[in-house]
């Protein structure tokens, strides 16, 4: 469940708390119920998933990725990733790992700055090859996350399909795998043209995976890093998701508590599981979206929807229910972004344009100061850097 949701109705309406609570605990309710009935689907996806990815055999697909994973492998870690992925011997092993994959990342990289800065005695961020050590990490941090994409994107026989996939190279991204569904793949395509021609960055790689790591709700992923790559969820990813939440609003028009509550507690309650609104209503809105990712301002703080001023909170809301706990300027900026390539500048409100002119300016402050970065020592260093750095990415 996404905890969060209380978080954000209580700071848009501080005087709710009592319904929040409520719709809180409903939905928490409804969760235990449904989870069991996700993890059967869950598993039955997986297995489906299994005989498709591994069809040309287990061990293959392995070497493919242990290859993958050192190849552009700047920092090294991605070596010791690959050494600890040899031990993978089955299928569920294989998605135990990959579920498991930033925290196996974050733990090697923390080993090697610790290794790194041990002997050392300068303050890490005035050490002089900060930037070139930013660099490794960010170019493997890609080399094992799209090594792993690149298998669940596999490519397709479609004469189509390999056209779209090679004009879409021709514009300048260096590797695409864009899924079985043609729809899809020229919704992918127009974005991909238009942000081009806006004179905009495009990522290095554009993968369509049949599976998502970051939950049910995941219709893609952005990792803008140095050589920033994206993901959708494919069209069966897609079912999936919408398979997930049949099952919950199924279980919500059960639920007699849930059927006493007005429209807005209703929308709280769902809001816990869902996003149910995006600043703009199109099929293309997250292939924008995460590419508004690729092209987000260098200088925007680390901010949560809790850190931003009370008008700023409101805007946010109007523009969508697409809020996060951590790092909300990135999502904002990438939802403006998104509204702005499907539906012209002039759609803006006066209010969001504002707000896109101080994001690009990285004019946004915290409201409240959390202890974040106020961490004393190497180890608060180390947090820092992980935190700022690396296995930061975006989901939609």
């Amino acid at each position: 469940m996404n905890n969060v949701v209380g978080q954000i109705y209580n700071a848009l309406y501080p005087n709710m708390g009592n319904t929040i609570s409520k719709c809180c605990s409903l939905a928490d309710t409804v969760e235990r119920k449904v989870t069991p009935l996700y993890l059967k689907l869950l598993d039955k996806n997986r297995k489906i998933l299994e005989q498709d990815v591994f069809s040309g055999g287990f061990e293959r697909v392995k070497q493919t990725i242990l290859e993958d994973m050192k190849d552009g492998d700047g920092a090294g870690f991605g070596v010791v990733l690959a050494n600890f992925f040899k031990t993978v011997k089955s299928p569920k092993e294989f998605f135990n790992f990959y579920d498991n994959l930033e925290t196996h990342i974050r733990k090697t990289v923390k080993r090697f700055l610790n290794g790194y800065f041990s002997s050392r005695s300068r303050d890490f961020y005035l050490y002089e090859d900060t930037d070139k050590i930013r660099s490794q990490f960010d170019s493997s941090q890609n080399a094992v996350m799209s090594a792993f994409f690149r298998v669940f994107s596999r490519k397709n026989a479609s004469p189509r399909l390999r056209e779209i996939e090679k004009t879409i190279e021709q514009l300048g991204v260096h590797e695409v795998r864009i899924g079985k569904s043609e729809i899809e793949a020229e919704r992918i395509l127009e974005a991909v043209k238009k942000t081009k021609n806006s004179g905009d960055m495009l990522p290095q790689k554009i993968f369509v995976s049949d599976y998502i790591e970051r939950g049910h709700n995941s219709a893609g992923i952005c990792f803008p890093l140095k050589q920033p790559f994206v993901v959708y969820a494919s069209a069966g990813t897609k079912k999936f998701i919408d398979e997930y939440y049949s099952i919950v609003f199924s279980q919500l028009e059960k639920d007699k508590r849930y059927l006493a509550l007005s429209e807005m507690e209703q929308k709280i309650v769902r809001s816990y599981f869902g996003v149910e609104r995006f600043s703009v209503d199109s099929p293309s809105q997250v292939y924008f979206h995460e590419l508004g990712h690729i092209n987000q301002p260098k200088n925007m703080p680390w901010l949560s929807f809790m850190d931003l001023s009370d008008q700023d909170k409101q805007t946010a809301y109007r523009l969508t229910e697409y809020l996060t706990d951590k790092d909300i300027l990135p999502e904002l900026f990438a939802e403006l972004y998104a509204k702005i390539r499907i539906s012209g500048e002039s759609s803006l409100s006066k209010e969001e344009a504002d707000l896109l002119e101080r994001l690009k300016l990285g004019a946004i402050t915290k409201n409240q100061h959390s202890n974040k970065g106020q961490k004393n020592g190497f180890l608060g260093h180390i947090s820092d850097f992980l935190l700022n750095f690396l296995g930061k990415s975006y989901t939609s």
